[in-house]
């Protein structure tokens, strides 16, 4: 449920990369299936990078 909302809510503000890495999770969880440590080192990744780029963008 949450990679779910994930998916949508990147895609809403533009971040169409995490919002398909969040939806491809969603659609293993869904088929219950493992989500490997790779792939959520992924999304940690792409949630680091984003929140980063939010920040900074606030800066100037």
């Amino acid at each position: 449920m949450v990679a779910h909302g994930l998916s949508g809510i990147a895609g809403s503000f533009g971040h169409a990369s995490l919002s398909a890495l969040a939806a491809e999770i969603d659609n293993l969880l869904t088929q219950n299936q493992r989500v490997g440590d790779e792939k959520l080192s992924e999304l940690v990744t792409a949630l680091e990078r984003t929140i980063g780029g939010a920040l900074n963008s606030d800066e100037t």
